[in-house]
């Protein structure tokens, strides 16, 4: 401002003075100090942003700041002061709030276990997620709460807690989120919700495999194989990725396995596997090389007559015929197929010839017609062959059927039977009460009644039923066809036994033996002990020899020779189903070598009942014996003292030790087989008896090298004796034995002879089980 003066004077001269004068009322500015909200423990530059001026008069210095720094260590409103002066001396003063405040509490989430979750963001195991609490006030943290939610949503917080920390457990699959809300004493509230945690357990559902290559048979490949691969699959997390372990096969192999893993997104493994098979090979099949022979009905395996080898695969072979026995005679071819484990197959074929093995068939390949011995052919009827000459001459027509040993004397192409002798004889018997002229009379003479009841009877059905009637001549000897009769059993006529070749021929066995011819009204026709043709009374009592004719029969074993006769039928199993004829082995436990080296009692089967077999030991007993004190044999006479002693020694494990009947009747000159009946003794051990099966001389004790009609060498102490003792009186003062030809004689009680035990073995409920052999002598069966 400029004041003036203006001075005039009376005279109205005038004088002006002026002068400045500087005026300034205003308060000078400051700016930009308002109120300063700011964090705890913020560092505040109370000076930043902060102007200040006067237009007017100016400012006089600096600006002064009281406090010149703020403590925000601790919430709340501080006061600062901002004072300026002009040049007036005027003074701006104001005064500025500087809030400190602090953020809401902060929450921040982590995984307990950074390797849970996968770089897929998924975990395959349970795992926790925890929650770390800030309080950023200082004034503490006044309420918590946590929720979770099994969703990628959130979940309103809503479970109380304590504490800086929150662990969450995730066990439940699929997306998971975990939310905290806490509020400080500052009255400020955080809520945070984690990120979506993913977790998945379930392995996944594995891939599959196909395969490329030519599946042969049970799952084997026959060429190279390729691994194709499809996808698995998971619900839950997805698939992310199928991987084989092999891509291709292309070597053989019992067994490859291809793998095929699936892996989820969360990690889980599935497998699948497969096992391949690969042989790219057949089998080799090859005849082996030389010729074969075979008798027809013989049981070989065809596949034995074939050199087959097979890949890793393995194999099996099949042929047509899958044996040889349903080949029929002739030149025959069999095929055999071999078929690897792979269905790869190969084929090759083989001749072999078979021979006829029917027992017609088989005797039939010995004849030779420019033969005059051996088998021949019968000159005036061409079906008709039969046996001529001695025994080396006639060497293999020796049959062993229905526990029996036969030669075959003729056979018939015309209907296909055969005629056989027993080779031995089978009884020694008086055969009629006088010369039969007539068949009535034949048929009604005891030699008959023996041959077509009692011997007939105790063949096996199955031998009954092969035997077909035959005719028999029964005439006188010059014209033997006399007389005739038809029946199963018979004998030998005269006109047979010359056609034979006569003595010294294989019929002549150096026994006697009856004909069934006569010789004058008062005799009968017999072969003597020198093979002559001879004739006796017919109350003298001479061996029989039974006759049958039988059909066409297939052979099982056996050359046909004495000691590997033919044979035909089935093998006992047990002494229930054992033939009579037929033989057993029994263990003996003595020390008198009754039984040879081998402490095995030969035994011949003589009859059966429902609980026994009725047996006769296959030769004597090692000592020779006196009767005793008469005649009429009792249990305690002197010849019962080694018969109980070789019992005894056989255990009760195989004897049947109970008492049986015993036949011990007259048999006198004229009497009947069956008179012998009508005196018994009981007990279990005893004699052969008069008219029972194997009372004859069948056991050949006498010159066997000339009768050669046993083996020797299957009898027990064969030299002891060659007369042993029976059950039954001749008359009161002499007792009946089987003496050096087959015939049976009469000696004083006090004589010395051969005893040929008899005893009984257990059967029926109690039958005794064999362990082996085939029931001949040469081969009995085995009882252990």
């Amino acid at each position: 401002n400029y004041i003036c003066a203006l001075t005039t004077n009376s005279l109205g001269s005038s004088d002006t003075l002026c002068q400045s004068f500087k005026l300034d009322k205003t308060l000078p500015t400051i700016n930009n100090v308002g109120d300063l909200i700011v964090n705890r423990n913020e560092t505040v530059n109370l000076s930043s942003g902060v102007t200040y001026d006067d237009v007017l008069s100016g400012i006089d210095g600096t600006i002064s700041i009281i406090p010149s720094t703020i403590d925000t260590s601790v919430i709340g409103t501080k006061r600062v002061t901002y004072k300026v002066q002009d040049m007036a001396g005027n003074v701006r003063e104001v005064v500025r709030n500087i809030i400190v405040d602090a953020n809401a509490p902060t929450i921040v989430f982590n995984l307990v276990d950074s390797s849970t979750i996968n770089s897929n963001n998924w975990a395959k195991n349970n795992f926790y997620v925890r929650a770390t609490i800030t309080d950023n006030s200082g004034s503490g943290i006044r309420s918590a709460k946590s929720c979770t939610s099994n969703s990628s949503s959130e979940c309103i917080p809503n479970a109380s807690f304590t504490g800086n920390t929150k662990d969450f457990y995730i066990s439940v699959e699929g997306s998971n989120r975990a939310c905290v809300e806490v509020t400080d004493n500052n009255n400020k509230t955080t809520k945070v919700c984690s990120n979506t945690y993913n977790l998945d357990k379930t392995a996944p559902i594995a891939g599959t495999a196909t395969f490329t290559g030519t599946l042969g048979s049970n799952s084997w490949y026959t060429t190279n194989v390729s691994v194709n691969v499809a996808n698995g699959s998971d619900s839950l997390s997805g698939h992310n990725n199928t991987t084989s372990n092999i891509t291709s096969i292309t070597t053989n192999t019992t067994g490859r396995t291809v793998t095929i893993t699936t892996t989820d997104k969360a990690g889980n493994i599935a497998t699948r596997t497969y096992t391949i098979k690969v042989d790219k090979n057949a089998p080799t099949l090859t005849a082996k090389s030389g010729t074969v022979e075979i008798t027809e009905g013989d049981s070989n395996v065809v596949s034995n007559y074939f050199t087959v080898s097979y890949g890793i695969s393995g194999g099996s072979i099949s042929c047509t015929p899958t044996n040889t026995s349903s080949l029929v005679a002739g030149t025959r071819t069999v095929s055999c197929t071999a078929t690897g484990g792979n269905g790869k197959k190969t084929t090759a074929s083989k001749t072999i010839t078979v021979v006829s093995k029917t027992l017609t068939g088989i005797l039939l390949s010995q004849y030779n017609p420019d033969s005059t011995t051996g088998l021949v052919q019968d000159e005036t009827n061409p079906n008709i062959y039969y046996y001529k000459g001695t025994n080396e001459e006639v060497a293999n027509n020796f049959l062993w059927y229905g526990g029996h040993q036969w030669r075959v004397i003729e056979i018939d192409t015309d209907d296909d039977t055969l005629l056989l002798i027993s080779q031995q004889p089978l009884t020694a018997i008086q055969p009629a009460s006088a010369v039969w002229k007539t068949k009535k009379a034949y048929e009604a003479s005891y030699i008959n009644t023996w041959l077509n009841e009692y011997f007939y009877n105790s063949l096996d059905s199955s031998v009954q039923n092969s035997i077909v009637s035959n005719t028999f001549n029964i005439g006188i000897y010059t014209d033997v066809d006399e007389i005739t009769t038809t029946g199963k059993v018979g004998l030998l006529d005269e006109d047979q036994y010359t056609r034979a070749g006569g003595a010294d021929s294989y019929l002549d066995i150096k026994d006697v033996y009856w004909l069934g011819n006569r010789s004058s009204s008062s005799n009968v026709r017999d072969v003597d002990s020198n093979g002559n043709m001879s004739s006796s009374n017919p109350t003298t009592t001479h061996g029989a020899r039974a006759v049958i004719k039988i059909s066409n029969i297939t052979i099982t074993g056996g050359n046909g020779t004495l000691e590997s006769n033919y044979e035909a039928g089935n093998k006992a199993t047990n002494t229930s189903d054992i033939q009579v004829g037929e033989y057993i082995n029994v263990p003996y436990s003595g020390s008198d070598n009754a039984c040879g080296d081998d402490n095995k009692c030969t035994f011949r089967v003589v009859s059966k009942d429902s609980d026994s077999i009725k047996v006769i030991l296959n030769g004597l007993l090692p000592t020779t014996s006196t009767y005793g004190d008469t005649t009429t044999i009792t249990t305690s006479h002197t010849i019962y003292t080694p018969l109980n002693t070789f019992a005894n020694n056989i255990s009760s494990d195989y004897r049947y030790t109970g008492n049986k009947t015993f036949y011990i009747g007259d048999y006198p000159n004229g009497a009947n087989y069956k008179d012998v009946q009508d005196e018994t003794l009981s007990a279990n051990v005893g004699l052969p008896t008069v008219g029972e099966m194997f009372s004859g001389n069948d056991i050949d004790l006498s010159t066997s090298s000339t009768k050669r009609f046993v083996n020797v060498a299957t009898i027990e102490n064969p030299t002891v004796s060659s007369i042993y003792w029976t059950m039954n009186r001749y008359i009161l003062s002499d007792v009946r034995s089987v003496g050096n030809g087959g015939s049976l004689s009469n000696y004083n009680p006090a004589f010395t002879f051969g005893a040929r035990a008899v005893i009984y073995l257990k059967s029926g409920t109690s039958a005794l089980t064999f362990t082996g052999g085939e029931g001949t002598a040469e081969s009995p069966y085995e009882l252990q």
